[in-house]
């Protein structure tokens, strides 16, 4: 068994196995290594507050603007060095386009990498661009296989996602990035 601040916990008291929200977790202690912090693009704080609920993490801060002219601007407002950091990005249409929502994200990377942290996991439950994984005609690019290395080059080491729309766009992270595919079944 593993203590303090860095590990999971399951309460097996709850015949349910499971806790009532804002409940800390106790009981059953798993080690994740280096302290776990979450940070989410905009449009995902709802998604990020009931993961960090779920697993008594915290949620990172940081501030996004948006410039006149368009531009982006990221400013983490915390320390992430030597922390096992992951990022929520799900596309809210309401928030903003698919391509606005990748840029915040691209530069949300290369902001906590900039600041050393142990490992960045992005967890995206839809991988965006992922009906084009594959050439029809000749001169036709692969924006997922783009994307994620887009991803890498900004500062990210591993990928999580769901139910991948073609099981060839597994192969499509960078050598030294693992992508883990969940099933939502």
């Amino acid at each position: 068994q593993a203590s303090g601040p860095s590990a999971l916990s399951i309460d097996p008291s709850r015949s349910d196995g499971r806790r009532s929200p804002g409940e800390p977790m106790a009981g059953v202690r798993v080690p994740v290594g280096h302290p776990p912090v979450v940070f989410c693009t905009p449009g995902n704080r709802d998604l990020c507050e009931k993961v960090v609920d779920h697993l008594s993490w915290s949620i990172g801060r940081v501030r996004f603007r948006t410039f006149a002219n368009g531009e982006i601007s990221v400013k983490l407002e915390q320390s992430v060095a030597n922390n096992d950091v992951f990022v929520i990005c799900s596309r809210d249409d309401l928030e903003g386009e698919v391509n606005f929502m990748l840029m915040q994200l691209l530069i949300l990377l290369d902001a906590l990498k900039s600041e050393a942290p142990h490992r960045i996991t992005v967890v995206l439950p839809c991988v965006e661009y992922g009906r084009q994984d594959r050439k029809f005609e000749a001169g036709e690019a692969i924006a997922p296989k783009l994307l994620l290395h887009l991803m890498v080059t900004a500062g990210a080491d591993r990928f999580v996602t769901l139910d991948l729309h073609n099981q060839a766009e597994s192969g499509f992270s960078p050598a030294h990035a693992a992508l883990d595919e969940l099933t939502c079944e």
